[in-house]
């Protein structure tokens, strides 16, 4: 499934807990259809404080079109900067991912506890995730998640 525009893009993160304790598994830049994607692995519920089964998990891929900006900040600490062989999983795991519109323009943004950010401007964004994204987020337990439509925009 491919969701079009900030509206659709932002209630399914809303729904998703802004992918809270989630990881950043990739980020890339294309040419030639020139674009910025951000990949993520969805591990965790943050709703419900539990990592998601191995059945249960899945990837979304945010794709800025046309960017404009590309950001990207992290402040190591001295403990990882002597040791990198220290850095684990954790690395990648991220507070929240957001987006929004701003003079017209597109915007997403992963970011960590401190100044870890990467965030990318362009012309549109969508988020490409399973069919089966609400039932996998939301668990074969029983418990009710988030329910309701997404706006205009899902594809």
């Amino acid at each position: 499934m491919i969701l079009r525009g900030v509206g659709s893009v932002g209630a399914a993160l809303a729904q998703m807990g802004g992918l809270a304790e989630n990881v950043l598994a990739g980020l890339s830049v294309q040419a030639g259809s020139p674009a910025v994607t951000m990949d993520f692995d969805v591990l965790f519920d943050p709703a419900r404080g539990r990592m998601l089964r191995e059945d249960e998990r899945f990837r979304v891929a945010f794709r800025i079109e046309r960017p404009r900006e590309l950001t990207i900040r992290r402040a190591l600490n001295e403990g990882l900067l002597e040791s990198p062989e220290a850095v684990n999983w954790s690395f990648s795991e991220v507070t929240l991912v957001e987006v929004w519109e701003d003079g017209g323009l597109a915007a997403v943004r992963a970011a960590w506890d401190g100044d870890w950010v990467v965030e990318a401007w362009g012309g549109s964004v969508s988020a490409r995730l399973p069919g089966n994204w609400r039932s996998s987020f939301f668990g074969r337990i029983g418990a009710a998640g988030p329910k309701g439509d997404l706006p205009d925009g899902v594809v």
